[in-house]
């Protein structure tokens, strides 16, 4: 007989497992979870398997998780989670919304061979924490009963594992706070869901890496992947693994199957001398600063599988595989086209299931209407041209309009009309109706209520213009090989017009946005200082000063008070708009990336442009 293997001389693998999930959920999610654990038994090693935070239901279903059926259902399935874990003889971290006499938590459930072991929730000093759940308190010698069993629940709770570490660990419901970090513990385990994005901080690359680096730990994050709902962000799917600052392990981003990464823990080798944390060097100057600098091709890929990943889940959810997109010949449409490209050759979708509509009007110019034809050619993606003039001119005439009178009814009735076109044609071919607008317009209200300012999905939704340009001619490229790297930074290029005013001779239309409501190079300056730098107009104003010192401080200033004056006036078409994924640190949507009442007074900040307007002179 083979001499019998001790568990405890086994040695400890940590497994940063991503499985697939549905929302609200809970025995799907049980069984995925259970599935990804038997594809990674080992029989040779003691095994902690760390899950994305609320794994159970689904961090995105937001109040459903205060509902009892949800929670309850959460509970059964973590006690069937209990008894596969005393079976296979393997600890695991799972989350789910545990229900207490204090209130609901976010609660991360430690697992072990003997069974539960305790609860850990959020920490009260970060003051993060949202609805539905119950603010965060520190809980001392606190415990909850589960069937009769009370267990130990706290903030940052530290468990010793027998037979797994000789040192504690210590597990984490979102960001852990470096001042509550135990120094005892040798291993941190992060449950959270924060977005992919393509640019911007408080990424796991950055905090987890520091925390590692700074207090001599090993430290594991572990994320929901894009199965989450993509309302309106994207979840990564990144579990990583960091010793001393060093990533030694981490699954692959955006993959809608379940994944697994395995750490051997028994061989990681620990620096006795922890690196310093790295100086602060505040913020980079930039004439573009959503656009990374120093990896924009990188961003740029980044930005599109973001993009395609959130249509992608959509597309799955409703059970449609076709869809419907205006194509204007414009840069925004241009891009949402590639992005649908790109969603259905991940889903083995023919191209021919996307119905791009090109609705040309009075001031509908040829270079426009040609460059859609062609970028619908070169997609092979089927085309429909449905003139509007004779819809439009019958509409003003039943309203009462007058003839001639080119003014904003004029304007948005033919918002109005293609939107309708659309959103019929979705019904009737059973598809998603794609939106177009982007971040820069969502910001300014540059869009008609209920024209294209709604949709079934956005996909620009989280794309600033100056990104978006970019984006654009990159991706052209990138799909549609040379000829439509051409096309798309022809596209990319030409004057942004809403062609809405009748050309009357003229081949191309002598409307232009920038001259209307400004450059968005300036406009998505002032939204990044202002949202993510939270910069006040006098900061914001000496910044553009320095980074464009080609245009007089009064032209700065006239956009300045244009920029505040749009973006408060605008609130409530955000506050009624599409879902769409985030993809910078800056999200509009009202559904928790920037929420603000419709009648906010904006006389605060536009007091303050015009007392620097009043400098100047």
């Amino acid at each position: 007989m083979s001499p019998i293997r001790l568990p405890s001389l086994l040695p400890a693998h940590l497994v940063l497992a991503v499985p697939e999930m549905r929302v609200a959920d809970p025995q799907f999610n049980l069984a995925a979870i259970l599935a990804l654990m038997d594809t990674r038994l080992d029989p040779d090693a003691q095994q902690l398997f760390l899950f994305p935070e609320l794994s159970l239901s689904g961090s995105s279903a937001g109040d459903l998780l205060a509902l009892p059926p949800l929670a309850e259902a959460c509970l059964q399935s973590l006690l069937e989670l209990e008894a596969a874990c005393q079976k296979r003889a393997v600890w695991a971290a799972a989350g789910l919304p545990l229900r207490s006499r204090w209130g609901l938590h976010n609660a991360a459930a430690l697992l072990s061979p003997q069974g539960l072991l305790g609860f850990s929730i959020p920490d009260p000093k970060t003051g993060a924490w949202q609805r539905p759940f119950s603010p965060p308190q520190n809980f001392e010698e606190e415990a909850v009963d589960i069937g009769g069993r009370f267990l130990p629940v706290g903030s940052n709770a530290r468990f010793d594992l027998q037979g797994f570490l000789t040192e504690p660990v210590q597990l984490w419901v979102g960001v852990p706070n470096p001042d509550a970090l135990d120094r005892d513990c040798g291993l941190v385990l992060s449950m959270h869901n924060l977005p992919a994005l393509a640019y911007g901080v408080n990424q796991p690359e950055d905090w987890a890496a520091n925390l590692s680096r700074r207090y001599n730990r090993s430290v594991a994050t572990c994320s929901a992947g894009p199965n989450e709902s993509t309302t309106d962000q994207v979840y990564s799917g990144r579990a990583c693994f960091y010793q001393a600052g060093r990533l030694e392990a981490c699954t692959r981003e955006l993959q809608f199957d379940s994944q697994a990464k395995s750490v051997n823990l028994s061989q990681v080798q620990r620096k006795r001398q922890p690196a310093k944390m790295p100086e602060d060097a505040g913020f980079m100057l930039s004439r573009t600063p959503f656009i990374d600098q120093a990896a924009p091709k990188a961003q740029f890929q980044r930005v599109l599988d973001i993009q395609a990943a959130g249509l992608t889940k959509r597309l799955m959810h409703i059970g449609t595989r076709k869809a419907v997109l205006g194509l204007s010949g414009g840069a925004d449409s241009s891009l949402a086209l590639l992005v649908c490209l790109r969603a259905f050759r991940l889903l083995g979708y023919p191209a021919e299931q996307i119905l791009a509509v090109s609705m040309p009007g009075p001031g509908s110019s040829r270079d426009s209407q040609e460059r859609a034809r062609n970028l619908a050619k070169l997609s092979r993606v089927s085309l429909r041209e449905i003139p509007i003039s004779a819809a439009v001119e019958l509409h003003l005439r039943d309203i009462a309009h007058p003839e001639g009178q080119f003014d904003l009814t004029y304007e948005n009735a033919q918002a109005r009309e293609r939107t309708q076109i659309l959103m019929d044609l979705a019904n009737q071919q059973g598809a998603l109706m794609v939106g177009t607008g982007d971040l820069s317009e969502i910001a300014l209200g540059w869009s008609t209520f209920n024209g294209d300012h709604i949709s079934f999905y956005n996909v620009n939704a989280g794309v600033p213009k100056t990104l978006l340009l970019q984006v654009l001619a990159w991706a052209g490229g990138e799909l549609l090989g040379k000829e439509g790297k051409v096309l798309a930074e022809r596209i990319a290029n030409a004057s942004i017009s809403p062609e809405l005013l009748p050309l009357q001779g003229a081949e191309h239309s002598q409307q232009s946005t920038e001259e209307s409501i400004g450059p968005y190079l300036l406009h998505d300056f002032f939204l990044y200082h202002m949202l993510v730098l939270r910069q006040n107009p006098q900061e914001i104003f000496q910044y553009a000063s320095l980074v464009f010192e080609e245009r007089e401080p009064a032209e700065i200033l006239k956009w300045l008070r244009v920029f505040y004056k749009r973006f408060f006036a605008a609130q409530f078409k955000r506050s009624a708009s599409s879902d769409g994924p985030q993809v910078t640190e800056v999200s509009l949507s009202p559904r928790g990336g920037w929420v603000m009442p419709s009648d906010a007074v904006s006389a605060l900040w536009l007091n303050q442009v015009d007392n620097l307007i009043q400098g100047l002179n």
